[in-house]
């Protein structure tokens, strides 16, 4: 390999390593932060304590930080995919038409009306238009277009919602009537 080549590849592997270590950055922290939520929360309906109002102000507290965070690094992951992506078109241009090709097939197996008998026909036709790809991804079920990083934000708005919730419960209950909260098991 020449030294251009092997100068490239050396940056496209920085850049990969880089949205590798985003994407483990956001799952340690949206662990870590649903872990503390769920002892917040059993804390507050398992103990009483001064100024319960606290604990909810934290979970929304703990879930619009979540959430950015994870907006945050969902845009950073993005960042370096798109410069790696950059690196690996230089170093060789035909990996595009395989990357497309696998899209295109992903797209197709995930597709509402996917015929195995059919697919490589679909996706052989697909792939010698220049919106192949697109028009792939609008035939794919919801659960392929779905972009992963608003699952990762909606754990994190679900904090938000129990810390409102907790809030409201609080506000709205009467001093005389504890909140109470079971676990109810359905009956066998």
């Amino acid at each position: 390999m020449s030294e251009r080549i092997d100068a490239l590849l050396a940056l496209y592997n920085e850049h990969v390593e880089m949205a590798r270590q985003h994407e483990t950055q956001r799952s340690t922290l949206t662990s870590i932060i649903l872990t503390i939520s769920g002892v917040l929360i059993a804390f507050t309906v398992s103990y009483k304590f001064g100024k319960p109002w606290i604990v909810p102000i934290i979970l929304i507290f703990l879930g619009v930080f979540g959430a950015l965070f994870s907006r945050k690094h969902y845009e950073r992951n993005r960042y370096h995919t798109t410069i790696a992506a950059e690196f690996r078109h230089k170093i060789d241009p035909s990996i595009d038409d395989v990357r497309k090709r696998g899209a295109i097939k992903h797209y197709i197996h995930f597709s509402k009306k996917y015929q195995k008998e059919r697919a490589g026909e679909e996706i052989d036709r697909l792939c010698l238009l220049k919106d192949g790809q697109e028009q792939a991804k609008k035939q794919s079920r919801l659960i392929a277009r779905a972009p992963l990083h608003l699952f990762w934000e909606f754990l994190n708005v679900t904090i938000v919602i129990a810390g409102v919730a907790l809030l409201l419960l609080m506000t709205y209950q009467s001093p005389e009537q504890p909140t109470k909260i079971e676990i109810v098991h359905p009956s066998t």
